[in-house]
């Protein structure tokens, strides 16, 4: 990178995060620090690479992540991007404090959809209704409380199957409390954008959603992002939404870790949110 760029980075130490890629912080000759991220996975590339000009446009109207500095391949293809380093810290669950910030965020996506692929609303009813990458049969297949969620959503979504997602927001596609910064509880960034698209901003909040229930987060935050949805989302938008966040991530939960021991737990947590949401 230091080669292609004419800069003078050395590297300090790995950053906690990273799912598609690890994160390192790194400093240039004059003390400026930033964070840079690699893959050497090259199909992550291209979605990296059309990602960039989405996020300088989204950043020069307001949205609040940190600047992308360089971005390139190696000479293998291999992903490289280094980015402005943000204040703050990622806190290890959903808070109310970080939840009630993260909604102007997501008004703010209003009717700002990028003009770019990366539809999150297809992906969303694709997982739903179609079997994308046969995330949910995975969790059918895994155990009798797995089928139980798989049971609830085919019979709580199937009202919304003529549903149609809007495409007209702008979507971080991986809304998490680890890529939500906070700086004496004051949200500083939302970091992670990698995978920035179109699609409903209800993608966003479901994604938040999810994560609270499944991962322990503060009581009555879920609370405050469903009354979100009511009150701004159509019939079967967040619906649809959460389904899909819910598949996701447990099918990636209990792929990387090999049927964990807590899979049966989180599939009950996501099975009570879907049939509560009806």
């Amino acid at each position: 990178m230091n080669r292609a760029h004419g800069t003078s980075y050395v590297l300090i130490h790995q950053l906690p995060g990273g799912y598609r890629s690890g994160a390192y912080l790194v400093r240039d000759r004059n003390g400026r620090e930033a964070v840079l991220k690699f893959s050497p996975d090259p199909s992550w590339a291209r979605h990296v690479i059309r990602a960039a000009p989405v996020i300088a446009e989204a950043r020069r109207s307001g949205w609040p992540t940190p600047a992308w500095l360089t971005v390139g391949t190696t000479r293998r293809g291999h992903l490289y991007h280094l980015q402005e380093r943000a204040a703050g810290t990622s806190p290890e669950h959903l808070t109310a404090s970080m939840a009630r910030q993260a909604l102007p965020i997501l008004d703010w996506q209003c009717g700002r959809g990028p003009n770019t692929d990366q539809d999150w609303s297809a992906y969303d009813r694709a997982v739903v209704f179609t079997g994308e990458s046969d995330l949910l049969t995975a969790i059918e297949e895994h155990s009798p409380t797995g089928r139980a969620l798989t049971r609830a959503v085919r019979s709580s979504l199937h009202q919304y199957q003529a549903c149609t997602l809007p495409t007209s927001d702008l979507v971080h596609g991986d809304f998490t409390p680890d890529n939500i910064l906070l700086d004496h509880d004051s949200l500083t960034a939302i970091i992670d954008v990698e995978a920035a698209g179109r699609g409903s901003r209800f993608h966003d909040l479901a994604t938040l959603s999810a994560h609270g229930t499944l991962w322990d987060g503060e009581p009555g935050t879920d609370a405050l992002l469903r009354a979100y949805a009511r009150r701004y989302a159509c019939p079967g938008e967040f619906e649809i939404s959460l389904a899909a966040a819910f598949i996701t991530i447990l099918a990636s939960h209990i792929t990387a870790h090999d049927h964990p021991d807590d899979a049966d737990e989180l599939f009950t947590r996501a099975t009570t949110s879907i049939l509560r949401t009806q």
